[in-house]
């Protein structure tokens, strides 16, 4: 019997096999999965349905918004470019300033040269007149470099009177050493203050146009100051808000990851359930041979901790992720506030060098005045003094607002010497119309040139720690920007990766949803699996049944006692208590 068993189920499972493999269908099973209206398998499809579609809508979400923070990130570098550009138009601006006024104290200086030299034929004034032509050569020509446009509006109003000039008073420099009458006339001629006063119109047009240019300078930088803060703080609080916002829809999508799972392992509960009572009510023959099939089928864990640990996992790489992104927008961000103080400090500097060059301009325009004025009694002289006094106050005002500690190691080194020059030159201008050789004297005199050696050496030491400041400020400019560029490319590298593998953690987050897509056909090959199990077994119960009635009947007796012993052997026909007894210890 046990030989034509095996052979009918292994014919039966080789059909079954072959019905599969040729239609490509499942085997339809005789024994009902579920009811239709099933409360469990509405849930887990409810759950499932919502978990793949916001999976699908998380992902979407989730390039959109590494996208808007990638473009807000790609904004702060412009900002941040921009800052450098402003940075290096103030370094612009500062030496064009300073070329300009380079040209006026270089003018100045050959003209008082020139004309000292012509009224005391005292060689120095040449010697200064000649160390005094290169420099202004060098600061014109700057000026043409940074700014062709205001070196030739300069240019065009002053190359004929510069041309005129420039022969005059190399004419008048030969004849000092000669003929210092001839040299005196040259200078003091018609024609050379009419080309001297179109020589300074063309000088005012060039400082005036370089101050416009350093007042639109100063106007923009402080427009774009404000715009740039803004900004930095708008792409910061974005980067913030778009990892807070990552992080609340990985949230969402776990819990619905999680309700996924337990409403599919609610249903797979149910499913071996009915499972569980056909096998309770199908089950006729031997328990053991059944539990043995049953065993075969692979069960589903409710609890899966490789879920638990993947969706952990994503979560704390996310968390770095998001801790890496803010930190490489932050590092740009500081970028651009510290580019924006170096433009503050350049204009600084700016009105410290300019308050500089406008003291030593005014201190030689202020004596070769009182000293012309000594020279010649022209009271033009006098009234051209008066007229520089008031501007050489407010740039030592200048100098201390813009450097206090400056302007007080410079004040100590010169006040009282300063007070001493002041003294002298009123005194000589008050006599240089009415007593020559006094106010000469005084002007030219030993106590005179003393006091403003004295002078000269405390706006050296002045200059040289301005020199020092500039110096310091172009090695800190220099370090800054390489390390900025540094900076730059690594935070553009880190913003890009982790906006990547933020986007592979979120196909990550929706491959977890995989095999909920699965479940209905895994329960049904289940299903099938068994249903095929109990017709097997049926096959052989009605085959023992069938064999029985063909044996003959016991006599009497024996007969009874041998139905007797066969229904205690076999309590699962008569029992189905005793069997669904047995049959919950089935470890599926």
């Amino acid at each position: 019997m046990t030989s034509v068993i095996e052979v009918q189920d292994e014919q039966r499972q080789q059909e079954n096999d072959e019905e599969e493999e040729e239609e490509g269908e499942d085997r339809p099973s005789r024994f009902p999965e579920l009811p239709p209206g099933c409360k469990e398998k509405e849930a887990k499809e409810r759950a499932v349905g919502a978990a793949n579609a916001f999976s699908k809508l998380h992902i979407k979400i989730t390039v959109l918004m590494l996208a808007c923070s990638f473009l807000a990130f790609g904004g702060l570098l412009v900002v941040e470019g921009m800052s450098v550009v402003r940075a290096n138009e103030a370094q612009w601006v500062m030496d064009l300033s300073s070329l300009g006024k380079e040209v006026l104290f270089y003018d100045e200086e050959l003209t008082s040269s020139a004309r000292l030299l012509a009224l005391t034929g005292d060689v120095r004034w040449r010697d200064l007149y000649q160390a005094g032509v290169a420099p202004l050569d060098d600061a014109l020509g700057g000026i043409e470099d940074k700014a062709p446009y205001i070196a030739e509006d300069f240019a065009a109003s002053t190359v004929v009177a510069n041309g005129i000039l420039l022969e005059l008073e190399s004419s008048a420099v030969e004849l000092s050493l000669t003929n210092v009458s001839a040299a005196t006339a040259v200078l003091f001629s018609d024609v050379y203050d009419t080309n001297k006063a179109e020589l300074l119109k063309g000088m005012a047009i060039l400082d005036a146009a370089i101050s416009a240019k350093r007042r639109s300078y100063e106007e923009t930088q402080a427009r774009w100051g404000n715009s740039s803060v803004i900004v930095v703080v708008i792409v910061f609080v974005a980067e913030v808000l778009v990892a807070v916002g990552l992080r609340r829809i990985d949230k969402k999508l776990k819990l619905l990851t999680e309700a996924a799972e337990e409403a599919t392992g609610e249903y797979n509960s149910v499913v071996r359930l009915r499972l569980l009572e056909q096998v309770n009510q199908a089950a006729v023959a031997d328990i053991r041979e059944a539990r043995k099939k049953i065993r075969k089928i692979q069960s589903w864990k409710k609890d899966r901790p490789q879920l638990k640990r993947s969706q952990r996992r994503i979560a704390c790489y996310g968390l770095i992720a998001d801790l890496l992104g803010i930190a490489a927008v932050g590092i740009p961000a500081g970028l651009t506030l510290t580019s924006l103080a170096k433009a503050g400090e350049a204009l600084s500097l700016q009105e410290l060098l300019l308050h500089m060059q406008g003291i030593c301009y005014y201190d030689l325009a202020l004596t070769s005045s009182a000293r012309l004025c000594a020279l010649t009694g022209d009271e033009k002289w006098s009234a051209r003094y008066d007229g520089f006094v008031a501007p050489i106050m407010e740039e030592l005002a200048g100098l201390a607002t813009a450097s206090p500690e400056l302007a007080g190691v410079f004040a100590e080194r010169t006040a009282a010497v300063n007070e001493v020059l002041i003294a002298m030159e009123e005194s000589s201008l008050a006599a240089c119309t009415t007593d020559h050789s006094r106010a000469e004297s005084i002007v030219f005199g030993i106590p005179y040139e003393q006091n403003k050696t004295a002078l000269s050496d405390g706006l050296i030491a002045l200059w040289s720690n301005v020199d020092e400041l500039v110096k310091e400020y172009a090695d800190a400019k220099e370090l800054f920007q390489t390390t900025r560029h540094v900076l730059m490319v690594f935070c553009t590298m880190v913003v890009m990766g982790t906006d990547i593998f933020r986007v592979i953690l979120a196909m990550s987050a929706e491959s977890l949803l995989q095999p909920g897509e699965d479940v209905d056909v895994d329960d049904k090959a289940e299903l099938q699996l068994m249903g095929r199990k109990l017709e097997n077994l049926q096959l052989a119960i009605d085959e023992v049944h069938r064999l029985r009635a063909a044996l003959p009947a016991p006599e009497g007796l024996e007969a009874g006692r041998e139905d007797e012993e066969m229904g205690q052997a076999e309590p699962m026909e008569g029992s189905p208590g005793t069997v669904a007894s047995d049959v919950t210890h089935i470890s599926l």
